[in-house]
């Protein structure tokens, strides 16, 4: 795969989409202790927005890897990009957030970091796809 300024504005666009839904969802003041960063607390809005940026750049992989061995009788381009998209930001994403720490996922529901990953990542591949990624 190669990364590139798309990779990276797409990365970047999929995390301001999560860390909204999640401040939208869960407020802009709940904290979570990330041990990796020595026990410091962090809003759950920005460990979102970090979780699902890196699941982004994931995904891509995922997508890249996938993507030529389906046949195009079997799913259509647009149906396989959607469907690889929203699986792996899923499935990234909770990884992540379980890597920064498991009791996010059990604190907050796993089924919302699920739904976060896959509609940061779909939503924000779309929004950086058709507005973002012309202008540059």
């Amino acid at each position: 795969m190669s990364y590139d300024k798309h990779t990276a504005g797409k990365a970047m666009t999929c995390a301001a989409v999560s860390g909204g839904a999640t401040a939208m969802m869960f407020g802009r003041d709940t904290p979570v202790r990330l041990p990796f960063l020595g026990g410091r607390a962090v809003p759950l809005w920005s460990a979102a927005a970090a979780a699902s940026g890196l699941a982004s750049v994931g995904a891509d992989m995922v997508h890249e890897s996938i993507y030529p061995a389906w046949e195009k009788s079997m799913v259509g381009d647009q149906w396989n990009t959607l469907l690889t998209a929203g699986a792996a930001g899923a499935g990234l994403n909770c990884a992540v957030l379980y890597a920064f720490d498991s009791s996010i996922l059990r604190d907050f529901g796993m089924w919302q970091a699920v739904a976060i990953g896959a509609g940061s990542e779909m939503l924000g591949g779309a929004i950086y796809n058709s507005a973002i990624r012309p202008m540059m």
